[in-house]
């Protein structure tokens, strides 16, 4: 019995060393506990609904309303209005112009059309009235 939980205990540190390794999992010396990480990229609004952060870079603005930088990456965009590249990051859009893809991230979407993904970060919307459903965050 002891031999088996020994084996069992190695097969536990072995699986969390692997997570560590793809840092899903990170050790907290302080606590002196694993803990589960995740990446994390919060939306931030102004009081009259327009995005003013994205993780911790800065949203700024033309005059014109059209979002001029998001960090340091310039956005850049197409005849139509549309979102052309923000920074290197190029955004693709099918036939029917719905976000396709950011640079190498393919999106998701549900049977109603709403996007659910851009490549491994989940989006989770809130809904706020009076300026409708808004993304929150990006999440692994």
């Amino acid at each position: 019995m002891k031999k088996i939980l020994i084996i069992l205990m190695i097969l536990f540190c072995t699986a969390l060393s692997c997570l560590a390794e793809e840092d899903y999992v990170k050790f907290n010396p302080k606590t002196q506990q694993w803990e589960y990480t995740s990446q994390e990229i919060e939306f931030q609004y102004d009081n009259c609904g327009k995005l003013i952060k994205v993780g911790n870079m800065n949203v700024t603005y033309l005059d014109n309303g059209q979002m001029d930088y998001i960090g340091d990456m310039k956005v850049k965009y197409r005849k139509d209005g549309k979102i052309k590249e923000v920074g290197k990051h190029w955004f693709y859009y099918d036939k029917e112009n719905k976000l396709r893809a950011i640079g190498n991230f393919n999106s998701l979407r549900d049977i109603w059309g709403n996007l659910l993904t851009i490549g491994d970060y989940w989006i989770e919307y809130e809904y706020v009235y009076p300026y409708g459903k808004r993304i929150k965050r990006l999440f692994e």
